[in-house]
This record gives C-alpha cells, structure tokens and sequence, in this order.
C-alpha cells in the first residue's frame, strides 16, 4: 500500500546514505515525488507525519459514527413529534366526527321523547283522547307511568329529567349509548 512504501522510503531516506551528495539530493527528491510532500523528511518526522493522518482517520471516523448517533436521536425525537403531533389531530378528527354521531343519536333520542310527551300533552288538552287509563297512556305513550300523572296534574318533565331518563334506559348514567 502507500503506507507502507512511504514508510519505507522514509526509513532508507534516514539511514542510507550515498558518498556522492548529488546521489542524495537526486534520492531525497525522489522521495519528495513519491510521498507527495513539498520537503525531505526524517524517520521521525514521518512517523510524525503518519501517527498524525491515521489520528485524523480514526477521529473522522469516530466523529461520523458519534454524529450518526446523535443525527439518529435527534431524528427519532422529530419524527416521534412529528407523529404524536399528526396523531393528535387526526384523533381530534375522528373524535369530533364519534362526538357529533353520539350527539346527534342522544339528541334525536331527546326529541322522541319530547316529541311524545308534547303529543299527549295537546291530546289531553284537547280532550280527544279516548285512553282514560294512565297505565294504558304511558304503555301507548312509551313514557314512565309517572310522567304520564304528572302531565294529567300539568306538571311537565323539564329537559335534564328527559335526559336521565335516557341515560337510565342506556344504562351508562351520562346519557351515552354503549
């Protein structure tokens, strides 16, 4: 390899030594093409030289395995952030769409009911029912016999006593289906 023929010209460039000092500077300019280096160097100076580059090597490739890591961290960090971020609104999404649905099915279940009691309410006024019994009303009526008394005396179930009622049917207590 390179390596090893640069050392090896640096080792016969310090210990070999022509008697002709032309033979010298032609041998030292020799080596000065071969290792690619602008001035004549020593055994130490190449040892040096060499420690030097193979240090570099070895924290560039060190450097690059840590910033990897870190590059893979702090990916992994955005990414997740990225995702928890689009998860929150895609749920957002999905639970407002799974709220409306639920509201618009309690809603329309309040209204059945609301709508059954005005029925029975304008019948009674108008004295055009024929079903004398409360029982039989709140079995025609699908309401609680109770209710039925209390609309015979003009006592109307308010709203939120609709909505427990419901939620008692639902059996959840909050008025939601399960």
């Amino acid at each position: 390899s390179h390596v090893q023929i640069s050392r090896l010209i640096g080792f016969l460039n310090y210990y070999l030594r022509f008697s002709n000092p032309k033979m010298n500077a032609t041998f030292e300019q020799s080596i000065i093409q071969l290792t690619q280096t602008k001035e004549p160097m020593g055994i130490l100076e190449r040892i040096q030289d060499e420690i030097k580059e193979q240090a570099y090597k070895q924290g560039f490739r060190s450097g690059r395995k840590d910033g990897l890591e870190k590059g893979k961290e702090l990916g992994l960090s955005k990414g997740k952030e990225l995702g928890l971020n689009e998860g929150k609104e895609l749920g957002l999404g999905e639970g407002l769409s799974k709220g409306k649905e639920l509201g618009l099915q309690e809603g329309k279940q309040e209204g059945e009911v609301l709508g059954r009691i005005k029925m029975l309410v304008s019948l009674l006024l108008s004295s055009m029912i024929t079903i004398t019994s409360n029982e039989d009303l709140a079995t025609t009526f699908q309401l609680p016999l109770a209710w039925v008394e209390r609309i015979r005396r003009g006592d109307v179930p308010e709203i939120e006593e609709v909505r427990e009622l419901l939620a008692s049917q639902n059996g959840d207590g909050n008025g939601h289906s399960q």
